[in-house]
């Protein structure tokens, strides 16, 4: 009951995650005032959206390895989209901290969710 209750929210999240993608792409300035008035939580923003967007490139060099290559480079393909995998985050909070390290410079807040976001 439980597993279907999770799959379920992530369904629903997952919904409005493409939503969202294909709102921003015909009308941006409605879909981005929207995005200004909600206030996620990170761990939201982290799983959710970076998660997703992360496992592509992870997902392609393994889909990758295992028509392209010989038996012998599977393990580099493997590791090669994990490292991206990784720095996915790794730059995510990185270019967070960058935002925010400069907010004082363009006369903007320094709110770290906002600059996460």
């Amino acid at each position: 009951m439980e597993k279907e209750n999770i799959f379920k929210k992530l369904k629903c999240f997952y919904e409005k995650l493409f939503k969202r993608i294909i709102n921003i792409i015909i009308n941006p300035k409605v879909e981005l005032k929207t995005i200004l008035d909600e206030n996620p939580k990170q761990t939201t923003l982290v799983f959710g959206y970076a998660l997703f967007l992360g496992a592509i490139p992870l997902l392609s060099c393994i889909v990758f390895s295992f028509f392209k290559v010989q038996e012998s480079d599977k393990h580099f393909y493997f590791v090669r989209g994990l490292i991206e995998f990784i720095f996915t985050f790794i730059s995510i909070y990185f270019v967070s901290w960058i935002i925010e390290l400069l907010a004082n410079n363009f006369n903007s807040e320094k709110n770290y969710l906002r600059q996460f976001n």
